[in-house]
């Protein structure tokens, strides 16, 4: 929210984001939570201060997370930071129409399968009753490949 507002005024995040996600409501549940963010800087004097971020980075994630994750660094995180962020990977990088389409696709597909791979997680610790949905989820990600090979 900090960074938004040094491009917008408050009126206008506010008028974005709605009622119950205001600048002052945001502020308000951050200061409510923010102790438990909190990182000792220093362990003679016990001072404090907030963490910057998240205690380990993406990659620190995925490692942790292991197995399917690490298969959707490179596609869903990597590539596309590169994309849109300006570095001279990005003002380098040129494709033809059809290689973005297919890049597109690719980020795409791997994306419902990181979101369905994070839902079956799910129905394994609170049995949701998804199985058969997160089955027929993947078996039309599947049948879709041959048809738009066609296309």
């Amino acid at each position: 929210m900090d960074a938004a507002l040094k491009v917008a005024s408050e009126s206008e995040f506010d008028a974005l984001m709605g009622p119950r996600n205001r600048a002052a409501e945001i502020r308000k549940r951050y200061q409510e939570v923010k102790t438990e963010f909190q990182t000792t800087v220093c362990e003679n004097c016990g001072t404090k201060r907030t963490q910057p971020s998240w205690d380990m980075d993406a990659p620190a994630m995925v490692h942790k997370l292991g197995g399917l994750y690490r298969h959707f660094y490179l596609p869903n995180y990597s590539v596309p930071n590169f994309h849109i962020h300006a570095t001279l990977a990005s003002s380098t990088f040129e494709k033809d129409a059809d290689s973005a389409h297919r890049e597109a696709d690719l980020q795409v597909v791997c994306a419902i399968f990181l979101m369905l791979l994070s839902l079956r997680f799910q129905e394994s610790i609170f049995h949701l009753g998804l199985e058969r949905a997160l089955e027929a989820c993947e078996q039309a990600i599947v049948n879709l490949r041959p048809q738009r090979e066609q296309s």
